[in-house]
């Protein structure tokens, strides 16, 4: 009974941390911007309140993007590749990168052995990339409406037909 409430308690953890590590480059994104557009004497609740209305575009912006590539993908355009390499860049890669600077003591702490620290960044990789499905046509409510977007403006781009225009060299038809 006393292992299956911790083992309970250090899933609750896990998923709780999981999800915000989710979110870590999107908050970093609207600090940085946040701290780019207002000045070092905003209120601290203006800078916080800033930061997550940055974060929440970036993350409409992140299903924005997946609705271009799920458009390039089923319509046969290569262009799909390079635009899902950036978006697995900075929502998976980019933590990964922040949490290789920082210190890791409370991980070494808990073992001697160096293998844990790759095992925790590749198992993260792999939730990150799973939680966003950037190959999947699937989507929260919350944002479907700028996904389905992504997909239109791309099919009306794709299917708009002038000689030598300048849709027709990007994406090749």
């Amino acid at each position: 009974m006393l292992f299956e409430t911790y083992f309970k308690a250090i899933k609750l953890f896990a998923k709780v941390i999981g999800k915000i590590a989710l979110q870590a480059p999107l908050l970093i994104t609207g600090y940085l911007m946040a701290n780019y557009i207002l000045n070092k004497t905003s209120n601290l609740l203006v800078h916080l309140g800033f930061t997550i209305c940055i974060a929440y575009l970036c993350y409409l912006a992140i299903y924005f993007v997946k609705g271009i590539i799920i458009s390039l993908r089923s319509n046969r355009n290569y262009f799909w590749v390079p635009i899902l390499l950036i978006m697995v860049f900075f929502v998976c890669m980019l933590p990964v990168l922040i949490l290789l600077q920082t210190d890791f003591k409370f991980i070494n702490a808990l073992t001697t052995n160096n293998l844990l620290q790759p095992v925790i960044v590749f198992i993260y990789f792999i939730y990150a990339y799973s939680r966003y499905s950037f190959l999947k046509n699937v989507a929260p409510r919350s944002v479907y409406i700028f996904y389905q977007a992504g997909i239109s403006i791309t099919n009306r781009l794709l299917h708009f037909r002038i000689p030598g225009s300048v849709t027709r060299i990007i994406f090749g038809k």
